[in-house]
């Protein structure tokens, strides 16, 4: 028999209830969104007059209402996302079907702001060295760089430079307990979630 200990990380639960869906028109019944969940139990009625003048067969963000336990649960359109063939909008349905979080808690963005100067202490001063960034023009981040130049051996000299975001990552910090959650950025073709808010990402 052996001991464990546990502590709770994060709830996982979502409290705002919101959710993307399919927005159909069911002639003589109203709107209704069909979840984009597969884990979803069915339909979900919209209610009146909280359509936001989305369109039969629109991509919606949608928040419950109400759920009484009878009938189907009603929920409000919040906004029109388009058409699902949208490569923007196939990225936004994987997030939201693999449960990605895409907002950073408050007490880490308050973390962040309040970063101050990087401490050079200890390091190698390379600022005067022609480092050539590597990344593309549209990269979600411009990290890495490299130079290299000729030696009079005809060897090569070589500096590949990747910028050290962990220096602004103390143990046991908001941030830090927040990038063990993520656990890493994940990329699509149009955006990025990233393991750490943008400031530092980025």
């Amino acid at each position: 028999h052996y001991a464990y200990t546990a502590r709770i990380i994060r709830t996982l639960s979502d409290p705002s209830k919101r959710m993307l869906g399919m927005f159909r028109l069911v002639k003589g019944r109203g709107a209704r969104l069909i979840p984009v969940d597969k884990k979803a139990k069915g339909d979900l009625q919209v209610q009146p007059g909280q359509t936001g003048d989305a369109e039969d067969g629109e991509l919606v963000e949608a928040e419950l209402v109400r759920d009484h336990g009878r009938g189907l649960p009603m929920v409000r359109v919040r906004q029109r996302l388009g058409s699902l063939d949208d490569q923007r909008n196939i990225s936004l349905i994987a997030i939201h079907h693999h449960g990605l979080p895409t907002v950073f808690p408050d007490q880490v963005e308050e973390q962040t702001a309040k970063l101050g100067s990087f401490n050079r202490d200890g390091r190698e001063d390379l600022r005067k060295v022609p480092l050539i960034t590597i990344d593309p023009r549209d990269a979600r981040d411009h990290d890495d760089a490299v130079w290299a130049e000729m030696r009079y051996d005809g060897g090569c000299e070589v500096i590949v430079a990747v910028a050290d975001v962990a220096a602004y990552v103390r143990p046991q910090t908001a941030l830090d307990k927040e990038a063990r959650f993520r656990g890493n950025s994940v990329y699509f073709p149009d955006r990025v979630v990233p393991m750490l808010p943008e400031r530092i990402s980025n």
